[in-house]
């Protein structure tokens, strides 16, 4: 039999960005909104040029999702999302929705597995960053797998990643393979900066 799988609900894409010590002090005294509007645009009014962190060598400015040394990642969150199964027992290609639940209690209902890890436990030294991340509605994750039995969801397993403030699902796997997302459609909900130490 077939299933598809689908994350529904807010996630979105998140980048981590490292900084100078300076540019940091610099912006750790700013208005947030005065951060979001550089990250954003290309306004440099009023802005020194050691905490032009955005700028390239070539003189323009990278776009927000460019700024991502650190980590670029992108997935459902786990508390404001649901997980969708879509089931086509005889595989016809007639399919039926058998769950549409709360993600964290339909991975209860299926038994799969859900591993939680900390991206900052990952670093020895808290080097000054920012995390900029784009909240987007919709669907984040949307893939098929094939199974013999039913209990075969319990070969399913989930990867949330922890960062400043925000989780997401950045991983899924089935019988120990990373699965492809198909695709999805989102819509883009709004874009936060925030200073964070790595």
């Amino acid at each position: 039999m077939k299933a598809k799988l689908q994350l529904n609900g807010l996630g979105g894409e998140l980048v981590l960005a490292s900084m100078s010590d300076r540019a940091f002090e610099y912006w750790d005294k700013q208005p947030n909104e005065k951060l979001v509007d550089y990250v954003l645009r290309e306004d440099l009014i009023n802005i020194p040029e050691f905490a032009l962190f955005a700028q390239m060598e070539s003189g323009y400015k990278a776009n927000w999702f460019e700024l991502d040394d650190l980590g670029h990642y992108y997935g459902a969150h786990p508390s404001h999302s649901d997980l969708v199964i879509d089931l086509d027992k005889d595989e016809t290609g007639q399919y039926k929705t058998v769950m549409n639940s709360p993600f964290k209690s339909a991975i209860s209902k299926t038994k799969s597995k859900l591993k939680n890890k900390s991206l900052f436990a990952s670093y020895q030294e808290r080097a000054p960053a920012l995390q900029i991340y784009s909240v987007e509605k919709g669907c984040l994750f949307e893939t098929e797998i094939s199974l013999a039995h039913k209990e075969d969801f319990k070969q399913l397993v989930f990867h949330a990643m922890a960062f400043h403030t925000e989780t997401l699902i950045t991983e899924v796997e089935y019988q120990g393979v990373e699965l492809d997302s198909s695709g999805g459609d989102t819509r883009g909900k709004g874009i936060y900066a925030k200073l964070c130490r790595v």
